[in-house]
């Protein structure tokens, strides 16, 4: 988590508050080790729908997390 100290009202705030963006933590069954894992991810919020997207920055393969899901689709 990133402070950064606004000077004209004294306050702290998270970049992800000023950018308005909304993180949740996700936490999953591993796909090969079947152990909890938990991360932070940034998320889109509609209501009662959370869009989570996994692309890994563009990378060739998705991240860990997507596999997880797609082995043991319930999550927290």
């Amino acid at each position: 988590l990133v402070f950064i100290h606004i000077k004209n009202n004294g306050g702290r705030y998270s970049l992800a508050e000023i950018a308005g963006w909304t993180i949740i933590q996700l936490t999953t069954i591993g796909a090969k080790s079947g152990q909890e894992r938990t991360l932070p991810l940034l998320a889109g919020v509609d209501g009662e729908t959370i869009a989570l997207i996994a692309s890994s920055f563009g990378r060739e393969h998705n991240p860990g997390w997507y596999y997880n899901l797609k082995k043991n689709p319930e999550c927290r």
